[in-house]
Parts: C-alpha cells; sequence; structure tokens
C-alpha cells in the first residue's frame, strides 16, 4: 500500500507530537531519524519546525525549497504506518538479553569469587590451629 501522505507531513506531526510529551526539539529530530533513517530530518529543519508551532503555526504543507532531499527508506515508513508495527526492533531486544546475560555470569563468577576466597580463609585458618 502506498503511503497516503507526504512525508514530510509525517516528520511533522511527529515532531509536534514529540515536542507536545516535553522532548527537547533535537532529542526528537533524532528519535525520529532513529526510526526513519539518518536523513529523515535534520536538526535545523526540526528546530525551524518547533519556531514555527511556536508562533502559532501549525500548517504542515511544505514550503518550496532547494537543498539536498532527504534520504531514507519510504518503505519502512509505509510498514510502520500502515501495519502498526512497533518501533523496537528484535536486533535491539537481542543485544539487551545479550547484555543482561552478560551481567548474569558477571554476578555468578563474583560469587563464585566470594566462596573461593571463604574457602581459602578457612583452610589457612585450618591449617595455621
Amino acid at each position: 500500500m502506498k503511503c497516503q501522505v507526504e512525508k514530510v507531513e509525517v516528520f511533522r506531526l511527529i515532531l509536534l507530537f514529540e515536542l507536545n510529551r516535553g522532548t527537547k526539539t533535537t532529542e526528537a529530530a533524532r528519535n525520529i531519524c532513529a526510526v526513519y533513517g539518518a536523513n529523515a530530518i535534520g536538526e535545523n529543519t526540526a528546530r525551524k519546525w518547533c519556531s514555527s508551532f511556536k508562533e502559532g503555526r501549525f500548517a504542515i504543507s511544505d514550503t518550496p525549497h532547494s537543498g539536498r532531499a532527504s534520504g531514507f527508506d519510504e518503505d519502512r515508513v509505509n510498514t510502520l504506518i500502515h501495519n502498526g508495527q512497533h518501533f523496537l526492533t528484535a536486533d535491539w531486544m537481542i543485544k539487551a538479553i545479550i547484555i543482561i546475560i552478560i551481567i548474569i555470569i558477571i554476578i555468578i563468577i563474583i560469587i563464585s569469587l566470594f566462596f573461593v576466597l571463604l574457602l581459602f580463609i578457612f583452610a589457612v585458618h585450618l591449617y595455621t590451629g
């Protein structure tokens, strides 16, 4: 299914949503880029839109301008909008699980070293009398 709205409109609406949640402008731009691609929205563009919102201009139609076109994956935008996919990816969840497993292993090693130290102290105590 083809995306029914212009990409710029989507990013402006998401930016407005993020700002209404209390997210800082640069962080909101980074959040958008994290989901839609590194070039989805520039921080300067986000600041310009934020200024417009603060001045009460909420029109989401884009004005003609020159400059580099944004490079992002339109299919990914369509999938996220139309299929309701979650923003968390399987890669992110796998990395989180690996980190948790590593932390558990480190805790087990520390506890094991503690018991080895206790056994050493007990052995020295028995040997010395």
